[in-house]
């Protein structure tokens, strides 16, 4: 039984869910969700982080971390993540276990204190059950503690399976969600014995747990340089203590105004393997470059972000003023190309350099620049797209998506902006088939997003060596793809025709003009 068909046979809640289960003995392996009521600010912001367990897919190996084990009899645990293995149970000896037993692999945060207000949001298993040859079933079941009822999904029947190729799914769970249980059962009405079919009957290779805690973090400024009074020019710094006892701090920025004058990413120190994956305080001092304003008097703001997302801002008592007295000049172009115009194909890469130096030439170093993007569409704002620091030399690398649209690129460092302008032509592919005069033709186009109403494309044919003709213009769905069919007016057997589909552009749509590869076919 495949996975989808598995989740599609999802019982009904409450008494009857349980009912559901054979009365005969069973070989089971319950996944449980148990939860409480968390009490959590009204006006704080939700934010989601990931932790992985074991051998996730695309991930180096994790500690099994916060999971547990709750032994069944003649069972022990082994944990090979280390390895490249799973973790799990297996039977060293008697390859047995008695009625109403139960092995279960638990993942449950504490009731009381701070890590109380981490919620489980949704868990992925890549797992292995292997289960005996009659009465054995792997199950799926949710509970909430304020809802008294259960939803019980059969994933496998006997002997087995395992969901290593495509992970195990659940469901968004509710907010109260603190415990998640994978557990191995022998029940039922039955007075004998449960024997599995392998010593390691059940193994979790790994797990990615979604976890959501909404308590901002906390932080106080207690001095440095930048606020000792006076006019103050290049680099300063500003004291300061952070705390943040769920998720953990990830990243502090100094503000002067709005702008971003220091940055330290401390994620480099966060495992994501636990449910506080970065560490819970943070004191030090940050470098505040002055030279990201022009000269004036601006406030010095804190922002502290968490492992979750949520942020805080706290702002000192006192003004810094700045007073560089000189301006800086910031350069940017195109990697490729060394303007700042660019116009190139739909999935081929993009860069940016730069330098930025002082009014005497003069390089800054460690400096941060702020990249801005305007999407080139009808009615767009320009968002910030973060950071860039410069070097030692004063360089600075950007790099661009491979799928990027067109768009307006800004990048900013004080009073000094540069401009640059990527135009990316649209891409599409096109299919085929010609019998007899019946010309049959599908594609989609490539480049997204794809405006989702009235939106056309042009399917053009030609004799090779001619010019190219429009002969329909079909309407794109909201995937891209476009279908249709065309009658030629006059059959030349032996003649190369070719095809290709042009999509032009719009006012809703960010790409220039492009079109797709051309299609060759003979007339029969």
């Amino acid at each position: 039984m495949n996975r989808s068909t598995a989740l599609a046979r999802c019982k009904s809640t409450g008494a009857s869910a349980m009912r559901s289960i054979p009365s005969r003995h069973l070989l089971v392996a319950l996944v449980v969700a148990y939860a409480s009521v968390l009490a959590v600010a009204a006006n704080a912001q939700a934010g989601t982080y990931i932790m992985r367990t074991c051998n996730v897919p695309g991930n180096g190996p994790a500690p099994v971390g916060p999971w547990k084990w709750e032994y069944a009899y003649h069972s022990t645990s082994f944990d090979e993540c280390s390895s490249g293995g799973g973790f799990g149970f297996w039977f060293p000896n008697e390859l047995i276990m008695p009625r109403v037993s139960s092995a279960s692999l638990l993942l449950e945060r504490e009731t009381n204190g701070p890590r109380s207000a981490i919620a489980l949001r949704q868990v992925k298993l890549w797992l292995v059950a292997r289960l005996s040859g009659t009465g054995s079933f792997l199950y799926v079941v949710t509970r909430t503690a304020t809802a008294s009822s259960s939803t019980q999904t059969d994933v496998f029947g006997p002997p087995g399976g395992d969901t290593v190729a495509y992970p195990l799914v659940s469901p968004i769970l509710p907010l109260d969600t603190r415990a998640f249980r994978v557990a191995l059962a022998c029940s039922g009405s039955s007075w004998y014995d449960c024997y599995p079919a392998s010593r390691r009957p059940l193994e979790l290779r790994g797990a990615e747990v979604t976890l959501e805690e909404q308590v901002p973090p906390t932080a106080s400024i207690l001095g440095g340089t930048a606020l000792a009074g006076g006019s103050r020019s290049g680099l300063r710094s500003v004291s300061y203590a952070t705390r943040d006892d769920e998720s953990g701090i990830a990243r502090i920025e100094a503000l002067l105004g709005d702008s971003v004058a220091g940055v330290r990413d401390v994620r480099g120190a966060c495992s994501y393997t636990d449910f506080t994956p970065c560490p819970t305080t943070e004191a030090n001092d940050l470098p505040v470059d002055t030279r990201a304003v022009p000269d004036g008097s601006y406030p010095l703001r804190l922002r502290v972000t968490d492992a979750a997302g949520n942020k805080s801002i706290t702002q000192s008592s006192s003004l810094v003023k700045v007073a560089n007295g000189s301006a800086t000049r910031l350069e940017a172009h195109f990697t490729s190309t060394r303007r700042r115009t660019l116009t190139t194909a739909y999935g081929k890469r993009v860069s940016i350099r730069g330098r930025l130096t002082d009014s005497h030439s003069r390089v800054l170093k460690k400096a941060h620049v702020r990249v801005q993007h305007r999407r080139a569409t009808a009615g767009s704002h320009t968002r910030d797209r973060g950071l860039v620091t410069t070097d030692d030399d004063g360089r600075w690398r950007y790099n661009l998506s491979k799928h990027v649209s067109s768009r307006e690129l800004t990048f900013r460092y004080g009073s000094s902006v540069t401009r640059l302008n990527l135009r990316v032509r649209a891409a599409a592919a096109l299919r085929v088939s010609l019998r007899g005069t019946l010309v049959r033709y599908g594609g989609r186009v490539v480049s997204k997003p794809v405006p989702s109403k009235k939106f056309r494309v042009s399917v053009q044919g030609r004799a090779r060596g001619s010019g190219w003709q429009t002969f329909a213009t079909p309407r794109v769905n909201r995937t891209g793809r476009f279908s249709g069919r065309y009658r030629l007016r006059v059959r030349r057997p032996g003649v190369t025709l070719q095809f290709r589909v042009r999509v032009r552009g719009d006012r809703r749509y960010p790409f220039v003009p492009g079109s797709s590869d051309t299609v060759s076919r003979v007339v029969r």
